[in-house]
């Protein structure tokens, strides 16, 4: 009977070890799955939302000082200044925000910005794991390697 018991002992100890680790890599792969990430030569590039900085494009005819009075409303962003206009694309800003925010906070930033009308677009930078950031716009940059691959419709 002690044989028994020794027995059940073990196989009960080796499916609670086995379900065990089999709940950590469940648990590793959803943790990892809603992460955000790109593809890159060296496999997968794990980024997250930057609570420091974001990318505001204006439409082409607003000038500084209007740029300047419409972002000194949203009190989380710090003071506009030209060194945070970017040559390009044009009257695009590099907004930097006061103090961390939580993702909701960020958003909601994002989201009044966006109903301005003189605002194409108001965008989230990522941050690597490196700390290197990274912007988001609404165009793609392609280089052809020739006049000759350009097709036009």
């Amino acid at each position: 009977m002690k044989h028994y018991y020794t027995l059940s002992l073990r196989c009960l100890c080796m499916i609670f070890l086995s379900i065990f680790l089999i709940g950590i890599s469940i648990q590793s792969a959803y943790s990892q799955s809603n992460k955000i990430y790109a593809n890159s030569p060296d496999g997968r590039a794990f980024f997250e939302l930057s609570d420091t900085k974001m990318l505001i494009k204006f439409e082409e005819n607003v000038s500084f000082e209007n740029i300047q009075r419409i972002l000194q409303k949203e009190s989380l962003l710090k003071k506009i200044t030209k060194t945070m206009v970017l040559p390009s694309p044009k009257n695009a800003v590099l907004a930097e925000i006061t103090k961390p925010l939580s993702a909701e906070d960020y958003n909601a930033i994002l989201k009044r910005l966006e109903q301005q009308p003189t605002i194409v677009y108001a965008h989230a930078f990522l941050r690597f794991e490196d700390g290197t950031l990274q912007g988001i716009t609404n165009r793609v940059a392609v280089k052809l390697k020739s006049g000759e691959n350009f097709i036009s419709r």
